[in-house]
């Protein structure tokens, strides 16, 4: 076996040639990772995502615009319970403790 580079960075291995792709390559810019794949000898690689993959990206996107708390919710909440509007109906609280107690193990 002929070795004609060995690198020292993680994840790299021995090669028999050095990694020329650029950092912007690796990145991401996809015209500099063309240009370095065809200046290291590399053939590059298109990717296509399946209708239910872009489905997902499309709900992950929709999913970071929405956001973690309803605050018109919390707002009526505390307005309810600061007038004394706000009632917890105590019959429908222990049948939902109850229902879920019962799905529970053991």
């Amino acid at each position: 076996m002929d070795i004609k580079h060995i690198t020292s960075q993680p994840g790299k291995g021995i090669t028999d040639k050095p990694d020329t792709t650029s950092v912007d390559a690796r990145l991401g810019n996809p015209q500099q990772a063309r240009a370095a794949d065809n200046r290291s000898g590399r053939q590059a690689v298109e990717v296509q995502l399946s209708a239910t993959a872009e489905v997902a990206r499309k709900a992950l996107a929709d999913l970071d615009k929405t956001p973690d708390v309803r605050q018109d919710k919390v707002e009526s909440l505390k307005a309810a319970i600061a007038d004394g509007s706000y009632r917890v109906d105590a019959e429908r609280l222990a049948t939902t403790l109850l229902d879920i107690d019962n799905q529970l193990p053991g």
